[in-house]
């Protein structure tokens, strides 16, 4: 079964994912600072690794929302017009 995501809902996705991603990469910062952390900073905390994973299995380039199957680089034309593989 594949988990691709729907073209039509990635950009909304995307947003969601990034409107929590952001508040946890402070609470993380602010963690490794020693800084004190509320309580919502440690749901942050917890939430980073899932969020990030999220963010990479769909949505980075190097993670599967890249899909290349054939290789990422366009194919090359030499002179005559064909493609050098």
């Amino acid at each position: 079964m594949s988990h691709t995501l729907k073209p039509r809902l990635r950009p909304i996705l995307l947003f969601f994912l990034l409107l929590a991603l952001f508040p946890a990469m402070g609470s993380v910062a602010r963690l490794v600072r020693g800084e004190a952390l509320a309580p919502l900073d440690w749901l942050g905390i917890a939430a980073f690794p899932v969020l990030i994973w999220s963010w990479w299995r769909h949505f980075s380039r190097f993670g599967g929302g890249a899909a290349c199957h054939g290789g990422c680089l366009p194919a090359v034309r030499d002179e005559s017009g064909s493609t050098g593989k």
